[in-house]
């Protein structure tokens, strides 16, 4: 799950994050219900936790437009800052019983890291899609591609695709698409851990 900010909340910000486009990416975001969730692009916006005031994470999000949810709740909190969150908790934080329970369901789900087969570079701003490789912790059908707390880079996101493994091996090539969202050039070594893959339904 991504992290979203409302339309109407992006407006009313001041000073205003750069919207910025994700045309590259081809996303199809849908609610619930099915339907599907327009969206106008994404800002890098800062994020504090209840139980790490100490810390503030930079995090992608996207913008999407109204709904009956996002006018109750504007920002809706995705794995990308759970993931954050649970790196920086410290054993002496009081974590709330709902922040630990996403913690513990996102380890769960996870079915192994990805790796580069070989180095990589990524332009600023710029999409590419690689095959990586994973040594699967179990046997799993369908996994999604998701940014990784261990990925190489921060300024690299990861967009989630949908992939069937080999339930007849532990050890499999995906391609994962990543995206630079900064304004430099990333250049990832060999065998660096780009994503990781977390078990999915797919109806």
């Amino acid at each position: 799950m991504i992290t979203t900010i409302s339309q109407e909340l992006y407006e009313m910000l001041d000073p205003k994050p750069e919207l910025r486009s994700l045309e590259d990416f081809d996303l199809d975001i849908r609610v619930a219900s099915g339907e599907k969730l327009p969206y106008s692009g994404y800002v890098e916006i800062d994020i504090t936790v209840p139980c790490l005031t100490y810390t503030v994470f930079t995090i992608p999000s996207l913008v999407v437009g109204a709904t009956s949810y996002n006018k109750k709740v504007p920002i809706v909190v995705g794995t990308n800052v759970i993931r954050q969150a649970r790196l920086h908790t410290k054993d002496k934080d009081e974590i709330p019983d709902v922040w630990n329970d996403a913690f513990v369901s996102i380890h769960v789900s996870s079915v192994g890291v990805v790796k580069t087969t070989k180095p990589i570079t990524i332009e600023p701003f710029d999409t590419i899609v690689v095959t990586g490789f994973v040594r699967q912790n179990r046997n799993c059908g369908s996994v999604v591609t998701e940014t990784s707390e261990k990925g190489y880079s921060s300024r690299i996101s990861v967009c989630p695709i949908a992939v069937k493994l080999n339930e007849k091996t532990v050890s499999s090539r995906v391609p994962v698409k990543l995206f630079n969202m900064s304004a430099k050039k990333v250049k990832i070594p060999e065998k660096s851990i780009i994503c990781e893959l977390h078990e999915v339904d797919v109806l």
